[in-house]
């Protein structure tokens, strides 16, 4: 990351553990595996999948909601949902779109005839995945699931057929995790602009700081 004046004045604003911490995580943030919530409508479970993702790692979060809006619960998430980056969708063909123009392969977490047993799929042979999960009650919707470019499911070994959709974004993340899908990829110019986003969220006041060196304008988001 190329220093700049803004950056020394955040950083030397930082205790030297807390900023080793945010230099570290920066380093190990995944670019490769995006998490998709389509219609998310329970704060918990909202929560528990963003904390998961954002413990693991994971940068990317994309949100459908055509019907339900993700409303996750800030006691579950414990500000976790500050770190992501969110890209929010009112219609599943444009995340859709999105995500196969950057080169993601889609798997939506889905049960049926054709669905893949999680451990079966060569992630070997895939660059970049986003794993798409549907509402608690519906699933994923029938577009989803047609536009995707594979279903699949954790392998079930009892009398339940399926699991609750944190405990699936869980597993199925942990699984990728193993595999190696989970490694510190960011490009330079993303990994500047975070650093520089996280710098100012790490601080308790940054706007006086930055404008009493002239930098309030050079954040629109303050």
């Amino acid at each position: 990351i190329e220093k700049s004046p803004m950056l020394d004045l955040l950083r030397e604003s930082l205790k030297p553990s807390r900023l080793e911490r945010i230099e570290s995580r920066l380093a190990q943030r995944c670019g490769s595996v995006r998490l998709v919530l389509e219609n998310i409508s329970d704060e918990h479970n909202a929560a528990a999948c963003l904390r998961t993702f954002e413990g693991l790692g994971g940068q990317h979060v994309d949100v459908i909601e055509t019907v339900d809006h993700l409303r996750p619960c800030r006691s579950v998430t414990k500000s976790c949902d500050r770190w992501l980056t969110f890209h929010r969708h009112y219609r599943v063909d444009s995340c859709m779109d999105s995500l196969k123009d950057q080169g993601y392969t889609v798997i939506a977490t889905h049960l049926s005839e054709e669905s893949v047993p999680l451990d079966e799929i060569e992630f070997a042979s895939i660059d970049k995945v986003a794993l798409v999960f549907g509402n608690e009650r519906r699933g994923v919707s029938k577009l989803a699931e047609r536009r995707a470019d594979m279903c699949a499911v954790v392998p079930m070994a009892g009398f339940s057929q399926s699991f609750n959709i944190s405990v699936a974004v869980a597993l199925f993340l942990s699984h990728l995790r193993s595999v190696g899908m989970f490694a510190g990829n960011l490009h330079r110019e993303e990994l500047t602009e975070l650093y520089k986003r996280w710098l100012i969220l790490a601080n308790k006041n940054p706007k006086p700081l930055l404008e009493k060196h002239g930098f309030g304008e050079e954040v629109a988001y303050l």
